[in-house]
């Protein structure tokens, strides 16, 4: 995108403010209610959507037809495929769990990262005043944490103390 020079980005009263627990709290807890009430009564609108177009008859039974298969794929990406072997799993996560997962992910890589800085600035604050063992600063060389869609192991955040 090409600026005309008249529109002024300033960045620098930007910031990130993030809740942690807060946002671990709504992401795992919260969320996975609401997902499930609201699939609920998408459920019932779809029971209620076969019910009716069962009556239907030639051009609007294959116009409710292409509608319900359209609705189904609609539910499908919104909460996920159904596993066809046990009914109470999910073979597929939905939009809402994808983003769900994200937020407990990102609520978990900002508390590490909270937490790598905090240490950093506690083991410089011992090395000057002459508690530090000697050694040089050191590189943390842990992976991010990460979501396995199919087991979702739900990172808890550190809380400080």
């Amino acid at each position: 995108m090409v600026s005309d020079g008249a529109t002024g980005y300033d960045v620098s009263k930007v910031r990130i403010d993030v809740e942690l627990y807060y946002m671990h709290q709504y992401a795992s807890v919260y969320m996975p209610s609401l997902i499930t009430s609201l699939q609920e009564d998408w459920k019932k609108i779809g029971d209620i959507w076969d019910q009716l177009k069962i009556s239907w008859v030639g051009e609007g039974s294959e116009a409710a037809d292409a509608f319900n298969a359209r609705l189904k794929d609609v539910q499908n990406r919104l909460f996920g495929t159904p596993d066809k072997a046990d009914p109470t799993k999910v073979e597929t996560p939905g939009i809402l769990d994808r983003i769900r997962y994200g937020a407990v992910v990102a609520a978990a890589n900002y508390n590490a990262a909270e937490h790598a800085v905090t240490n950093m600035f506690d083991d410089f604050v011992h090395a000057i005043a002459g508690e530090g063992d000697g050694n040089g600063p050191q590189d943390s060389t842990t992976p991010p944490i990460t979501v396995d869609y199919n087991t979702n192991p739900f990172p808890t955040p550190k809380k400080d103390g």
